[in-house]
């Protein structure tokens, strides 16, 4: 499995736990601690190894994949910033169907590349 594939795999990971954080939002039921932190440190992780594949390519690196590095990239420091540092209250729900939106369109970017050369 390669570093694309293998980032693609963990952002849709994410983006399930992300989709959890939604629907408990909206049904007002709370979630642990560690569960925000995770969701964190999956994108984080994600992120990274997306990065090493980017960079390992070079110039011939997919257009695709290097928009979808600063698309998750955008959404992982946004979500940091706005629900981490910030702890924002008002507006949540919106403010996090942003954040989602941003990983889906990273992910269906990054999904072309990741899986193309199935080898």
């Amino acid at each position: 499995m390669n570093l694309l594939r293998l980032s693609w795999f963990l952002f849709a990971a994410g983006a399930c736990g992300g989709a959890t954080f939604v629907v408990m939002s909206v049904m007002r039921t709370s979630y642990p601690r560690w569960f925000a932190a995770g969701h964190g440190l999956l994108g984080l992780t994600a992120s990274a190894f997306l990065a090493v594949a980017v960079l390992k390519e070079g110039a011939s690196a997919s257009p695709q994949a290097t928009w979808a590095l600063g698309l998750l990239v955008a959404g992982l420091l946004g979500g940091a910033v706005l629900f981490g540092w910030l702890k924002v209250r008002r507006g949540r729900v919106w403010l996090a169907l942003g954040h989602g939106a941003l990983g889906l369109i990273g992910l269906y970017l990054l999904f072309g590349p990741a899986f193309a050369a199935a080898a």
